[in-house]
């Protein structure tokens, strides 16, 4: 799988963004990498899921605080399948609920917040 991905990569550095078609203007570094993280994830290969996702996070434009509050929430997520619950608790505590307006989003902070509290995280 790290060959694949980093062969998008190498793909994605070479594109010319001038001529392409609009809706390929959200596929931003960010955006490559949060696919890594979910190809990780898949694969059950938590940490560098983990990794790759903060890594998401690092690299993801101001504007897109939907986007911000998702890949958040996928951190915690991936925080609690390792066993992580405090770490898991301090990172949805860093999502401002007042941003959350997706139903998905709210739901799934609200079942890891759940999660981490019940198993002896702290919010």
């Amino acid at each position: 799988m790290g060959r694949q991905l980093a062969a998008a990569g190498r793909v994605y550095d070479r594109a010319d963004p001038v001529g392409a078609a609009s809706r390929l203007a959200f596929l931003t570094p960010a955006e490559l990498s949060v696919l890594g993280a979910i190809a990780h994830q898949s694969a059950g290969q938590y940490a560098r899921a983990e990794q790759q996702t903060e890594q998401t996070l690092d690299l993801l434009d101001g504007r897109f605080t939907r986007n911000r509050a998702y890949y958040t929430v996928l951190l915690a997520e991936l925080q609690l399948e390792q066993g992580h619950m405090e770490r898991a608790a301090a990172t949805v505590s860093r999502v401002p609920a007042s941003g959350v307006v997706s139903s998905r989003i709210t739901s799934r902070l609200e079942r890891v917040t759940a999660a981490a509290q019940h198993q002896g995280g702290r919010p």
